[in-house]
């Protein structure tokens, strides 16, 4: 596993890993440095409460709590990988990858769609029936915002406003009006939200 860089662009090196089985709630894992050495074995439990289990291979390996409760969130805001070809990221991670800010759905009870054609103002609830809803992901990821060459910073475009459908039958609009990272790696989120 290439655990990638920090934010410095240093790299934080690799580990190998062999999954070796899955029993009683628990992924047994077997880890070390690629030449053998600081090897470690780990339980790791499979969460039911949550997405994912977050596991640092850090002192020997151990599990970390960074999600929500499953059902208590609706969007991230975070980095992630993609490729390099878009023109700004937060740091190269290599001549292919690069790390970008950007907006995961949880996908847990909740679907989500855009429109693409309709004013934030004009979206009501007739409009619900409408839409082709997904629970995918990474549904807006990074495609609501760009780089604006003139004034070297990230900007929004005026175009989709997403439909969310919450895990209580609620549903919700919302549109970017603002969404950048300041030299501090601050990040700063303008949204237009309204219950539908």
């Amino acid at each position: 596993i290439n655990r990638g860089l920090f934010e410095q662009g240093r790299k934080i090196g690799f580990k190998k890993i062999i999954l070796k089985g899955f029993k009683d709630g628990f992924y047994n894992l077997l880890f070390a440095d690629p030449d053998g050495a600081n090897q470690f074995f780990a339980r790791v439990p499979k969460s039911t409460d949550s997405h994912f289990t977050y596991f640092t291979f850090e002192e020997g390996g151990k599990v970390v709590q960074v999600e929500p409760a499953i059902d208590s969130w609706d969007l991230l805001f975070t980095p992630f990988l993609d490729s390099i070809n878009h023109l700004k990221y937060i740091f190269k991670m290599d001549d292919i990858n690069a790390v970008y800010d950007g907006v995961l759905f949880n996908s847990y009870s909740r679907t989500i769609s855009a429109d693409y054609e309709r004013s934030f103002e004009s979206i009501n609830f007739r409009y619900l029936d409408d839409y082709s809803y997904t629970s995918k992901q990474n549904y807006i990821g990074k495609s609501f915002w760009y780089w604006d060459e003139i004034y070297n910073k990230q900007a929004v475009y005026p175009l989709p406003t997403y439909i969310l459908k919450d895990n209580n039958e609620n549903y919700y609009k919302f549109k970017f009006q603002a969404y950048e990272r300041n030299d501090f790696g601050h990040l700063k989120v303008c949204l237009d939200l309204k219950n539908l």
